[in-house]
């Protein structure tokens, strides 16, 4: 959804003068996202449609055209050598009509601002399903915020979301999950949550062990390997697609093989993960396992892919809330 809505946007902000359009998001994956579902559901010709990366950079041609990069490209201290001088710099001498930033919680970083600052249009709008970085430092943040006096209004003061008005703009629209889901425009949710014992030998080695070590072992105990195992035959049994979410890649690579299943990781090739993805939709694979780096940009629009197993608290489930029209919508 989120991608369509940048996409509605960018059409918007286009119009019949033309202007130039620049999308900036997390990765080279949701880099080919965007490029294939704007050339998918727009009539903007190929030809003006560039995607500017480390892996691919076309110099910009006369005319309105749409852009679509990454945050590291432009904002690495290191510059990634030429090409991100290259690419910034031609970012930098546009004047754009409007600059989309899918991910927008990623601006909040220092290097990404300082790069913003640099970049003119006229426009800035910002997407997410996730305003707050999930990292120490806004978790710090967090913290602080929560000890804040109140204002006369009953409301905390927010110093992150201050700063992203400050960087971006006012937030136009926000909506939580269960308000959609009341509105009926995503499928119903059931959340449950399964507790596993480590086992006395898990259990033991804990103790004594670094903390590192530690969470491979409160994350892989033959308990849960088990019990997510019989979770998804059963929901496979049921003709649901199921996707397994783990945020550490050891744990990831040991549910791959006792499931079978692919992974989708930061090591994954573009050309293997858009074949699973491919998969998927087809509905002539089951499921896949994949990490925190691996699970984004996952256009999956199969309407049997309506199983999320996480290991551990968080973690992201977009892909299972498509609502669709048959009677199993939940």
């Amino acid at each position: 959804g989120k991608t369509l809505v940048g996409i509605d946007v960018a059409l918007d902000q286009m119009g019949e003068e033309g202007r130039d359009i620049l999308f900036v998001t997390k990765d080279e994956a949701s880099v080919d996202q965007f490029y294939n579902d704007i050339t998918k559901h727009t009539n903007v010709a190929q030809h003006r449609i560039f995607k500017w990366t480390a892996k691919s950079f076309t110099p910009p041609t006369f005319g309105k055209k749409i852009v679509v990069t990454t945050y590291s490209i432009n904002a690495s201290k290191s510059k990634m050598g030429s090409l991100s001088a290259t690419i910034t710099k031609e970012i930098q001498k546009i004047q754009w009509g409007c600059c989309i930033l899918d991910e927008v919680h990623l601006v909040h970083a220092q290097t990404i601002a300082d790069w913003l600052k640099g970049v003119k249009t006229d426009k800035k709008i910002g997407l997410t399903a996730t305003l707050v970085r999930e990292n120490a430092h806004d978790k710090t943040k967090m913290k602080k915020k929560k000890k804040e006096e109140e204002t006369e209004d009953g409301l905390q003061n927010d110093p992150i979301r201050e700063r992203y008005e400050a960087l971006v703009g006012p937030v136009l629209l926000e909506s939580t999950w269960k308000t959609e889901e009341d509105k009926g425009n995503i499928a119903k949710m059931h959340w449950s949550t399964v507790s596993c014992e480590m086992g006395p030998l898990f259990r033991d080695t804990y103790a004594h062990v670094s903390r590192d070590v530690g969470q491979y072992l409160i994350e892989i105990p033959p308990s849960k390997v088990a019990t997510i195992e019989a979770l998804v035959f059963l929901h496979a049994a049921a003709g649901d697609q199921v996707l397994v979410f783990c945020d550490n890649l050891l744990p990831c690579q040991i549910l791959s093989n006792v499931l079978n299943m692919p992974i989708m990781s930061g090591e994954t090739p573009t050309k293997e993960r858009s074949e699973i993805l491919a998969q998927m939709n087809a509905g002539t694979l089951r499921g896949f396992v994949a990490t925190a780096v691996g699970a984004t940009a996952h256009n999956i629009i199969s309407p049997t892919a309506r199983v999320a197993i996480r290991l551990g608290p968080g973690g992201r489930c977009g892909f299972c809330l498509l609502y669709t029209s048959d009677a199993a919508d939940e």
